[in-house]
């Protein structure tokens, strides 16, 4: 009897649809929750007996694949000695779009944007590709995992008379960005007084918030799900990667630059929302052009097609 090999994972938005068209062919665990089980050998997450006693049990399961996301942690070094050692593939998923397609050395942005070491880098485009050619790892260009589990649901733009309604998703606000904060207050304020509705969903790590009665907070909706049916008029996200899911699904977007990122891909192709002139700029946000001038920024990125989430068909 042929046992199935073992993969494990980190569940993560980019490494689920992987997890779902794979489940078949491995036995899946979650290595998360093994760290965490191992607790008991030492509470932090620099414990040399705990990392010691992971790395033991890593020899008894014998993974022929570990899927994680290019975050660097203590558990992403481990799994980089374990393989390089016993010669296990350690696939990287792209997390994310780092700051609007640009990969920052910059404090704080940049210790995200580190390339975890791995045998084998899951990349969205060569777009991005371009981006990171110090990592050391074999490049697999395959598209953004959920996008590719999602593109046969996506809804063609539908036809907006006037916007109305609109989406704020910024990226989060911490202590310290205050000033940056200022920028959002002010962009509250002239949709508000120029009669639009205004509703925010605020990152999950989000520390500090604007003192606005006028909006809405949207709290414990599904954002994917909110952007796939096209539930509002327009969307105005950051550098966030939720400007790029809101882009996907063909919603109308604008890019406003809360957090003062420089060098963005956002703000190169699309340019950045004018408040102050507010009108005018609904109108050539809802027009055929903008339309036009979205899909082809999604074509640049090469992530206005469909590729497979097979690890079989895609790891070597």
């Amino acid at each position: 009897m042929k046992f199935k090999p073992i993969l494990l994972y980190t569940k993560h938005r980019q490494t689920i649809p992987i997890l779902q068209e794979n489940k078949e062919d491995f036995v899946l665990i979650d290595f998360d929750q093994l760290w965490k089980i191992l607790r008991i050998f030492g509470k932090t997450r620099t414990s040399k007996l705990r990392a010691k006693v992971y790395f033991v049990l890593l020899k008894v399961l014998k993974p022929e694949i570990i899927l994680d996301i290019n975050w660097i942690g203590r558990v992403a070094m481990i799994h980089h000695l374990y393989s390089k050692k016993y010669n296990v593939k350690l696939v990287a998923v792209q997390h994310g779009f780092y700051t609007g397609g640009h990969i920052s050395n910059r404090f704080p942005e940049g210790r995200w944007h580190k390339m975890a070491r791995c045998t084998h880098f899951w990349i969205w485009s060569d777009c991005i590709k371009s981006e990171v050619v110090e990592n050391r790892a074999n490049f697999i260009v395959n598209g953004n995992p959920l996008y590719n589990t999602l593109f046969g649901f996506k809804n063609p733009y539908r036809k907006i008379e006037k916007v109305e309604t609109i989406l704020i998703l910024p990226t989060s606000f911490v202590v310290g960005d205050e000033q940056k904060l200022d920028k959002l207050n002010y962009v509250i304020d002239c949709l508000v007084l120029n009669g639009y509705q205004v509703y925010i969903k605020f990152h999950h790590m989000n520390q500090i918030f604007p003192n606005k009665d006028q909006v809405k907070i949207l709290e414990n909706i599904d954002v994917y799900s909110v952007l796939l049916k096209q539930e509002f008029d327009l969307v105005i996200a950051d550098h966030s990667t939720t400007l790029l899911d809101a882009l996907f699904f063909n919603n109308f977007v604008s890019f406003c630059n809360f957090h003062q990122s420089s060098n963005t891909l956002y703000e190169k192709f699309l340019g950045e929302l004018n408040v102050e002139f507010i009108e005018d700029e609904m109108i050539k946000i809802i027009s055929s052009n903008r339309i036009e001038q979205q899909t082809n920024f999604l074509n640049y990125l090469g992530l206005n097609g469909k590729y497979s989430n097979s690890i079989l068909d895609n790891i070597k």
